[in-house]
């Protein structure tokens, strides 16, 4: 399909909702305008040599999006649109001149017809994109995607929902093309105290290379579930079980090599005090995966991976993205990213990378390296040297996949069983007793492989008075491969929490942990006092002290030992302070303790209702390096009506080594009319090293023009 017959679809969509000959003008009409120009310079000077590196970006992209609704009947609408994107980009470093230039146009078109019983709907969409420039011949890429779906909803009767999609990708020169269908049924029963779930997802994937040579999968899925809850005795007894059985089944047609997800699929996280070799973490801080902390297009180095719970195999890494490259980009040059594995979060092994390939249609990021065997930890250290990219991109998640060869005609099989159950019983006012049954077995040809689990867990609440109260709970989790017992792992913990005033409580929290495994019993400890305390009305404290103990089943026992305490201040409704500190005593077997400090004060001042200052000093500090951080800025309303805002920011930022980096930040953001909006940023700074010195400076104004 040529690039004529697309935009012949777009013109008749849109005319198709805008002919104004009776009734079928739009009742809503939606468009939006955005035009963005950046500018970026980095000048880079060897200490060493004296030779400076020039390197400058140049970017304006422009961007047109249109809507349209029309009702047709009361209770049939249609909805078409399309939306247009331009952008251009200069490039100079050290004297070579390089640019590119891309284009992309979506146009679609949907319609649905809804009652309060059933509704049925369908849908078209292209997507044409034309990529050329300096040293990239000159790419075009389509994608054709058609949508049905039926929805039945009767009143105390089974509910179902069928849909089903096509979309077909291709490009020219021609290197791959791909057709791809789907087909998915649920249904839904509730009946009492009773639910029933059915579901069938069918994948059928075709792709034809350069070469001619097809590949192709067909998958079937069937899952089901049903799920009771009632209660008892009053209330006093509450009791839930559920059970769910999963059958797939895939066929594969042609010889090649195909990524599989990795079972278990694992925990993602990410290190809130990220390095570039993560075995220089010093009391590390592993968070659920945020993508707000991991913006790729900043010259920050970012920790992000994946934990297992048990020994794994992995291949490859994909890395979802929020945000697209850009087609000069460096986010994706293999020398920024690194791969590392460990079995305990201690001691992290590197892995060579052999390919980092990213996906454009998909926005994500495919990273291969050399084969992990058998550990527990993945981690991805981005440490990015200079980066070329205008737009922020962010890591949504991380999933891991294993390679396997698959020959012609080959057919897999897996099934899943998880059943579930839960009782809770008020034995008296004070006391609240539960328990938890969970049982898991999965087995999979492609892997040959069998594995079940079982997790018991005991809780009890009570309340001893009017300022105490107690938790406990034990657990125990017995797993096994291939019909042979593998480990066990029993868990245990004890809270005492007490309130004291309405301004002082204290919590004393107990855990511990038993595992017995192949290699050995390792067993993990902690203790923690936490207090809370509002001294005077706007003084607000908080104190931690903890101590913990590990006995690995491989390696040497550790301990820790911490303090931690935090203020909070409000001396006026216009003036807080903010301040926390924490030290941490760490020891290995045979070594005498190392000691790591953190602190931070933030200050935030607001002399009048336009007018807002705020500054905030970090410290990180251990017995090898010291890194401090502060950071100043300024919040200024011209306008009381808020329609017109600048802020100033300035942050500096120097570790042990000397290496210091500064940056100054004006902006000013305008609403203009109620249809309008402007933008101008402007940041400029330098980053020393023992090595070089950066000069940067970026520029950016965007222009919005919308009516809806």
């Amino acid at each position: 399909m040529g690039e004529k017959r697309l935009l012949h679809r777009l013109l008749c969509f849109l005319l198709l909702a805008l002919l104004p000959c009776g009734e079928l003008f739009a009742d809503d009409i939606r468009f939006s305008s955005d035009w963005n120009y950046r500018f970026s310079s980095i000048d880079s000077e060897n200490r060493d040599s004296g030779d400076i590196t020039k390197t400058d970006s140049e970017r304006f992209k422009q961007n047109y999006r249109l809507d349209l609704s029309k009702e047709l009947f009361p209770n049939l609408s249609l909805d078409a649109g399309a939306q247009m994107e331009k952008s251009r980009q200069l490039d100079e470093n050290d004297n070579v001149d390089s640019n590119s230039r891309n284009t992309s146009i979506l146009p679609y078109v949907e319609a649905e017809l809804r009652t309060s019983l059933y509704s049925l709907s369908g849908g078209y969409r292209e997507r044409y994109e034309k990529t050329r420039g300096t040293d990239i011949d000159t790419e075009r890429n389509y994608v054709d995607s058609y949508h049905l779906r039926g929805e039945w909803r009767p009143v105390e009767l089974p509910r179902f929902d069928l849909s089903y999609q096509h979309t077909k990708r291709y490009d020219k020169p021609f290197e791959q093309r791909n057709e791809t269908d789907i087909l998915q049924f649920n249904s839904r029963y509730d009946y009492k105290k009773y639910e029933f779930q059915y579901g069938y997802f069918r994948n059928e994937d075709n792709i034809i290379d350069a070469v001619g040579d097809k590949t192709g999968a067909v998958t079937n899925t069937h899952n089901s579930r049903i799920r009771y809850s009632n209660t008892y005795a009053d209330g006093r007894i509450t009791f839930n079980a559920s059970l769910r059985g999963e059958y797939s089944d895939q066929t594969f047609s042609g010889s090649s090599t195909r990524d599989f997800p990795v079972d278990p699929s694992g925990n993602s996280f990410y290190v809130e005090n990220p390095q570039s070799d993560p075995n220089d973490l010093v009391s590390a801080t592993y968070s659920q995966l945020n993508s707000t902390a991991l913006d790729l297009s900043r010259s920050t180095v970012i920790n992000v991976g994946l934990n297992f719970g048990e020994t794994v195999n992995v291949d490859m890494l994909q890395i979802g993205l929020n945000g697209k490259l850009d087609s000069n980009s460096t986010i994706n040059d293999i020398g920024n990213w690194k791969v590392y594995v460990s079995t305990d979060q201690t001691s992290w092994t590197p892995r060579g990378i052999t390919s980092v390939k990213y996906f454009n249609d998909e926005d994500r990021l495919e990273i291969r390296f050399n084969p992990i065997t058998d550990h527990k930890d993945i981690l991805l250290v981005y440490d990015p040297s200079i980066i070329v990219q205008n737009d922020p991109v962010q890591i949504l998640s991380i999933r891991a996949f294993i390679s396997k060869f698959i020959s012609d005609g080959s057919q897999l099989e897996s099934h899943a069983v998880n059943a579930q159950m839960g009782v809770g019983w008020q034995a008296t006012e004070k006391t609240k007793v539960l328990y938890d049954l969970s049982l898991q077995e999965r087995q999979s040809s492609l892997f040959d492989d069998q594995r079940i689990r079982v997790n018991n867990g005991l809780t009890v609440l009570h309340r001893i008075n009017n300022v105490f109260s107690a938790t406990g709970r034990v657990s125990a989790s017995d797993s096994w491969e291939q019909s042979q017992h593998d480990a066990s792992r029993y868990n245990y913990s004890a809270k005492l929490s007490a309130r004291y005033l309405e301004t002082l409580s204290q919590a004393l929290i107990y855990s511990g942990g038993l595992n017995q495994e192949s290699a050995g019993d390792s067993t993990t400890n902690s203790l923690l006092l936490h207090t809370n305390a509002e001294l005077y009305r706007g003084w607000d404290v908080s104190f931690d002290q903890g101590y913990s103990w590990q006995n690995p089943a491989v390696g040497a026992d550790s301990s820790s030992f911490f303090v931690r305490i935090e203020n909070r201040l409000v001396p006026h409704r216009r003036l807080t302070l903010t301040t926390d500190y924490s030290i941490t005593w760490d020891k290995e077997a045979e070594r005498d303790f190392s000691r790591s400090d953190s602190g931070r004060l933030r200050i935030s001042w607001i002399p009048s209702n336009t007018l807002s200052l705020q500054g905030e000093v970090q410290l990180r500090k251990n017995e090898e390096d010291t890194e401090i951080f502060w950071e100043y800025g300024a919040n200024w309303l011209p306008f009381r009506d808020g329609t017109l805002q600048c802020n100033l920011n300035f942050s500096e930022e120097e570790d042990a080594d000397g290496n210091r980096t500064r940056s100054f930040s004006p902006n000013i953001s305008w609403e203009m009319t109620d249809y309008a909006n402007l933008s101008v940023r402007y940041s400029q700074g330098t980053e020393e090293t023992n090595s070089k010195i950066d000069e940067f400076q970026t520029f950016l104004i965007s222009l919005r023009v919308y009516y809806d």
